[in-house]
């Protein structure tokens, strides 16, 4: 996501109801907030530089697995992430692998022993 929509993205969040805190003491909101919602939390970072990681959306389902972001910012999208996994198209349950992603059970098993040994693997 570029800045703009990174922005949108919080905003529309916060108008949606999710409470807002900053991340750090030294930044506003505006730039580093941590998000939460029914057990869902966010980090968005909207800093002006170019960095890959100073412009983005991170969320997290209440099982602390991540869920995938869309670009505009939608509620309904973001609860049916809990069961979409990572790795292929399928829909359904889902289950941990490595340090928060979130796949079904077959690509668990397909990918797990490239993360065995890394200190991340369930």
């Amino acid at each position: 996501m570029n800045l703009a929509e990174v922005k949108a993205w919080r905003d529309a969040a916060v108008a949606d109801g999710w409470d807002i805190e900053p991340i750090y003491e030294t930044e506003s909101v505006e730039t580093a907030a941590r998000l939460g919602k029914e057990g869902f939390t966010a980090v968005v970072y909207a800093r002006n530089r170019a960095n890959r990681y100073d412009q983005s959306v991170c969320v997290w389902g209440p099982d602390r697995l991540s869920v995938k972001v869309p670009t505009v910012y939608d509620w309904d999208y973001i609860k049916s992430g809990l069961e979409h996994c990572e790795k292929c198209p399928t829909i359904g349950p889902t289950v941990g692998l490595a340090f928060a992603n979130r796949v079904c059970p077959a690509c668990r098993a397909k990918y797990e022993a490239q993360y065995a040994g890394s200190g991340w693997a369930y």
